[in-house]
């Protein structure tokens, strides 16, 4: 276990398309596929999506016998954390971008931010070197720690990293 990283926090969803990237942190494999058909229609035809444990070793989908997403099983590279932290980097940049948007200023306003003070909420990855630490600071946002229970998300976490007002 890497020190400093939630111990509830064991995989890493990175997830791709045209608009952006988002991210999503979840306890267990349980837990990612009863929300992966979600995930999946509210990105698209084009989402791209990267799995990873918590130490940075890519993770992959196993698909079952109807096509569907089963389990998800460890990789044979070695840990990549590098890669990792640079993809929650470029997460945090173009949920930013998304939210300095004009055309989200009258939802911000809905919810009693600015769109400088929804961005300054975002977790500040440039300094961090370390995915223990990264992953400690953006498990708030992108995992689901602020929800309600039973919920998927609470308003800030559904806004930032699904797009939905």
């Amino acid at each position: 276990m890497s020190a400093g990283l939630p111990q509830e926090i064991n995989l890493i969803v990175i997830a791709t398309s045209p608009l952006g990237s988002r991210a999503h942190l979840y306890p267990d494999v349980k837990t990612l596929l009863t929300a992966l058909d979600g995930l999946i229609a509210a990105g698209g035809p084009n989402l791209r999506m990267e799995f990873f444990d918590r130490q940075g070793a890519r993770m992959h989908p196993v698909i079952g016998k109807k096509w569907q997403v089963v389990d998800i099983a460890p990789g044979v590279d070695d840990p990549q954390p590098e890669l990792v932290l640079s993809r929650l980097r470029t997460v945090v940049r173009d949920i930013e971008a998304f939210l300095l948007d004009p055309a989200l200023v009258d939802v911000l306003t809905g919810m009693k931010l600015s769109p400088k003070e929804a961005a300054a909420r975002l977790p500040r990855l440039a300094e961090v070197t370390d995915l223990a630490e990264a992953v400690r600071r953006c498990d708030n946002l992108f995992g689901h720690a602020e929800a309600d229970p039973g919920h998927d998300g609470g308003v800030v976490h559904n806004l930032f990293v699904h797009g939905i007002f």
